[in-house]
């Protein structure tokens, strides 16, 4: 809620840092949640798995092809937006991960639990490409992106809270 309240209030660099700052928190606190999770169900498992740490380079590779294609120019903030981006991907890859880990096991509610997490981190990504989008690549007009990235994260954050009565 505070990234948005940041994001939104003002589009001035220190606002936008505070949203940015605030959102990488939460991904930070997913991420460790997931870690926690796997930790929990799965002990023998490492925390990143070789497959893990790969698909989440590609990824990356992937968003700094398109960005360059784009000609998207960030100047200052490419530091922090390779950092928040880098650290969506983990998010989205522990999740996803989790919830086949959890599927593999057999855990109870094991398809609800990969469902919820790999669509609820997946419209994450979404939320915050689109967002992306808006702010660095003149789309600031767009009225249905910006619905559309609404959409996706309250749809993130009502599948990912939803794990909890899920997980247990």
């Amino acid at each position: 809620m505070l990234g948005d309240f940041f994001l939104h209030i003002s589009r001035k660099t220190a606002a936008s840092a505070a949203g940015l700052l605030f959102f990488l928190t939460g991904h930070l606190l997913y991420i460790s949640a997931f870690l926690l999770k796997q930790r929990e169900y799965m002990p023998d498992l490492p925390l990143f798995s070789a497959f893990e740490l790969a698909a989440a380079g590609a990824m990356f590779a992937a968003v700094v092809a398109l960005a360059l294609a784009k000609k998207i120019e960030l100047n200052a903030a490419a530091a922090p937006v390779a950092f928040y981006a880098a650290t969506l991907i983990v998010m989205f890859i522990k999740a996803t991960s989790l919830g086949v880990h959890i599927a593999e096991a057999g855990k109870p509610g094991a398809v609800a639990a990969f469902l919820l997490l790999a669509f609820g981190s997946l419209m994450f990504v979404v939320s915050d490409a689109l967002l992306g989008i808006i702010h660095f690549a003149g789309e600031k007009k767009n009225r249905p992106m910006k619905i559309i990235s609404i959409a996706a994260y309250i749809a993130a954050q009502l599948m990912l809270a939803s794990t909890l009565f899920v997980i247990r």
